[in-house]
């Protein structure tokens, strides 16, 4: 809360985010107060005990706290250091930070997880019970729809991340999954409205992207169309390759100016991983 009520380095100000982490803070009660202990055991450079801290929080249904452990096992390098495989911990809390109401970020992260293989989740499968080399295999094959799901709810949580991953799964299609571009640009609007600081040039290149994709597809349908259809479509071929040369050259010029932030990685973000796949019952 305080970081984003002041803001500092590459984290923008925000007060209605900052808001939301006070509010959680006041429900929280005396669980604030190891929140506020991990806070400033991070700032002094003890990533370990900021995460004994916030773990202790988490426990007690704190979803700040656990957002806090699931951002430090993600991205601190002591924290990775310390505990070795933080993927499984991580996973942890990020489902426990979704299922207090703790953001969208926590479901996002989810998808993440369940898209790079790192996280199946069987349906109706208790806690401990062995799971098949069939079962993992047929699930990791659906992981794009599955990953599509978390996304989904991420956005409706009004997660800028998760709108952002559920429009580019929407835009490239994957198994199980149509490509719907239409609604993957109303996907990267949401994403763009969320977050305008942090998503503007991610949106801006992934629709870049998209708008290529899709004049690349009108070239071929012109190429294979009969000569009255060419000329119909003239123009508006004309407009597409006109976009086009503009959408390059701003990229073009963009890349090379250095100017600017570079575009921000949503947070805690879950790398894929060559570790075993982590295998959680589900909600």
């Amino acid at each position: 809360a305080l970081v984003k009520h002041g803001g500092s380095g590459r984290t923008g100000r925000d007060v209605n985010r900052a808001r939301e982490f006070f509010e959680a803070c006041a429900r929280a009660g005396w669980a604030a107060r190891d929140v506020r202990a991990g806070f400033d055991a991070y700032l002094r450079g003890d990533a370990g005990r900021a995460l004994l801290w916030y773990a202790e929080a988490a426990e007690t249904g704190t979803d700040v706290a656990a957002a806090n452990a699931a951002w430090l096992l993600d991205r601190d390098s002591d924290v990775r250091a310390l505990v070795g495989n933080t993927m499984p911990l991580a996973i942890r809390f990020h489902r426990l930070a979704s299922t207090l109401d703790g953001g969208g970020d926590g479901y996002a992260a989810l998808g993440d997880a369940v898209l790079h293989g790192a996280l199946v989740v069987p349906p109706g499968v208790d806690e401990g019970r062995a799971v098949s080399d069939d079962t993992i295999s047929r699930l990791l094959e659906t992981r794009h729809a599955r990953a599509l799901s978390y996304y989904s709810r991420a956005a409706q949580k009004g997660s800028a991340r998760g709108a952002f991953a559920a429009a580019r799964v929407r835009a490239r299609g994957a198994p199980g999954v149509p490509r719907d571009r239409k609604l993957a640009h109303k996907l990267f609007d949401d994403a763009l409205r969320a977050d305008p600081e942090r998503m503007r040039w991610p949106v801006f290149a992934a629709r870049a992207q998209l708008r290529c994709e899709e004049l690349w597809d009108d070239l071929r349908g012109f190429a294979s169309a009969s000569p009255q259809k060419r000329r119909s479509h003239r123009g508006k071929l004309s407009v597409g390759v006109a976009v086009l040369v503009v959408v390059v050259s701003v990229v073009r010029a963009v890349a090379s100016s250095g100017g600017g932030a570079a575009p921000v990685v949503p947070e805690a973000v879950v790398p894929p991983s060559t570790t075993p796949v982590a295998v959680e019952p589900a909600s």
